[in-house]
């Protein structure tokens, strides 16, 4: 019985190994996007949606990072008093936002009363990653008029520095700078 790695793999790469080694996924000597050859890389093409230059890379990943600075903050009023924070995030993340947008369970709240404990009819969510307020708040609505936050609960923006937001108010501050 041999003990140790096998033979294989004590061998020197091949040139064309060695080469392959080197070379990025999908970009020619140059960097240069091409096209798939094997299988295999047809595969990965069609699962990452082809190569990326490296401009629409540092892009895309510029556009992630600025909007995972992104926050709504919404209070609720009028919630039963059998609220729970844990039935209110159920109702939230099932909510059909645009793609992205998270809720996180340990942002939603419901305000409790002191000696019943009974829910005292506040509550608030933050939601992160928003790259439209009003589309985020417009599905809020929606659900309050379905009745699903309770029968007269009603949900209101109380911190809006979504990705339009921030938009707006730079082109409004750059229009008053030069003016």
């Amino acid at each position: 019985m041999r003990l140790g790695p096998p033979k294989s793999a004590a061998r020197a790469p091949s040139p064309q190994n060695l080469r392959a080694m080197n070379q990025t996924l999908l970009t020619d000597d140059q960097g240069r996007p091409r096209a798939p050859v094997t299988k295999a890389e047809q595969q990965v093409s069609n699962v990452f949606g082809g190569s990326p230059t490296p401009a629409a890379l540092a892009a895309s990943s510029e556009m992630r990072r600025t909007l995972g600075t992104t926050l709504l903050k919404v209070e609720f009023n009028g919630l039963p008093p059998d609220a729970t924070s844990h039935r209110l995030h159920q109702v939230l993340s099932a909510l059909p936002y645009e793609q992205g947008v998270t809720v996180s369970r340990s942002k939603v709240k419901v305000d409790y009363g002191g000696l019943d404990m009974m829910a005292t009819g506040k509550g608030e969510a933050q939601f992160r990653n928003v790259e439209d307020g009003e589309r985020a708040m417009a599905a809020l609505h929606d659900a309050q008029t379905r009745c699903l936050f309770g029968k007269g609960a009603a949900a209101h923006c109380k911190y809006d520095d979504s990705l339009r937001r921030r938009r707006s108010t730079d082109t409004s501050a750059a229009a008053v700078g030069q003016g």
